[in-house]
């Protein structure tokens, strides 16, 4: 995501998504999000640097808070 002023508000450069089921634990997640997250990374960093990158504003209907703890 690309940083602006507001909180996570800035236009998407890349997404991935993962299912969580329902006997999964936070320790598996993380693990995975982490793996999957560098993963991107690295491949959105190459995208930049190609000018292969279509911005994509986000949809602040779909945005729900995840309260700490």
């Amino acid at each position: 995501m690309r940083v602006v002023k507001a909180l996570d508000a800035g236009p998407m450069l890349a997404t991935a998504r993962r299912p969580i089921g329902p006997d999964e634990t936070s320790e598996n997640i993380e693990r995975d999000l982490a793996r999957l997250g560098a993963s991107l990374l690295v491949s959105t960093i190459g995208d930049i640097v190609e000018g292969r990158i279509v911005e994509q504003t986000q949809d602040d209907s779909l945005a729900t808070y995840a309260h700490p703890g």
